[in-house]
C-alpha cells in the first residue's frame, strides 16, 4: 500500500497498551529483595531476558538456566513456566473494539519488545495479530527499544516517513527515542487513557464512542 505524505498511520506498543501485563517478580522468589533491588525491574535489566527478547535464545529451558546463572533463584521449573506464561494478561473488550474500528480507517502497526513465546499467546489466544498490517517484534528484528535502529527499521519497512507515524507506548524512554527519530510519539496506557489520547489526536471522536458502546 502506498502512503501519501499527508496520511497518518498508527503504531502501538504491546504490553500495557493493548494487553495487561502481570507481575513477573515471582520468577526471582527465594532471592532476597534487599540484595536484588526492585524485583520487577530485573526483567528490564536481565541479560537473559534480553537474549530471549532479541531472538538470540529461543529455548525456555535455556532461558530458565540463564536466569539461574544470573541470580540463585529457587523457584521450581513448573512454577517458573507458569509465571512466565501468565506475564501476558488479558486484552480488554474495549481494546478489541477500538482496534476493529481503527482498522477500518487507518493502517495499523505494532512495535514491541517481546519474545516469540509471549507473542504466540497474544496471537493465538488473544488474536491480536488480525488487526495489524505488520507487527515489529524485537525477537524478529534482533534489537530492542529504545535502540534507535528499531524505529528506523519499522519506518523503512512500512515506507512511511516518521513524522506520519503516531506511536503510543507506556515507557517514557521508548517514547523519547521515537520522538528523536521523528515519530509523533506519546506516552499512554491501556484503556481509557489510550482512548482519550486517540480522541484528542483526532483518530476517533465522541460519535465513535457512542456508536461503539464497548469503547470508553
Amino acid at each position: 500500500m502506498e502512503t501519501t505524505s499527508s496520511e497518518r498511520v498508527l503504531m502501538f506498543d504491546l504490553g500495557n497498551i493493548l494487553v495487561h501485563l502481570n507481575p513477573v517478580s515471582g520468577i526471582w522468589s527465594g532471592y532476597a529483595p534487599q540484595a536484588n533491588g526492585n524485583l520487577e525491574q530485573r526483567w528490564s535489566t536481565s541479560q537473559a531476558v534480553k537474549e530471549l527478547e532479541t531472538g538470540r535464545n529461543n529455548s525456555l529451558p535455556a532461558f530458565l538456566e540463564a536466569i539461574r546463572q544470573e541470580v540463585p533463584v529457587t523457584v521450581p521449573d513448573d512454577e517458573f513456566y507458569r509465571i512466565f506464561r501468565q506475564a501476558i494478561g488479558t486484552v480488554p473488550a474495549q481494546i478489541h473494539a477500538l482496534l476493529a474500528l481503527l482498522k477500518k480507517r487507518y493502517r495499523l502497526f505494532m512495535l514491541s519488545n517481546t519474545s516469540f513465546f509471549h507473542w504466540s499467546v497474544c496471537q493465538d489466544e488473544q488474536q491480536l495479530g488480525r488487526y495489524f498490517e505488520k507487527v515489529f517484534l524485537s525477537c524478529d528484528l534482533g534489537v530492542m527499544k529504545p535502540d534507535a535502529r528499531i524505529y528506523r527499521l519499522a519506518s523503512q519497512q512500512i515506507d512511511v516517513i516518521p513524522e506520519n507515524i503516531w506511536y503510543y507506548d507506556d515507557r517514557e524512554e521508548n517514547v523519547k527515542e521515537a520522538r528523536i527519530q521523528g515519530y509523533q510519539a506519546h506516552t499512554s496506557f491501556i484503556g481509557n487513557t489510550l482512548i482519550n489520547d486517540l480522541r484528542n489526536h483526532g483518530f476517533i471522536d465522541d460519535q465513535d464512542l457512542k456508536q461503539q458502546s464497548t469503547i470508553g
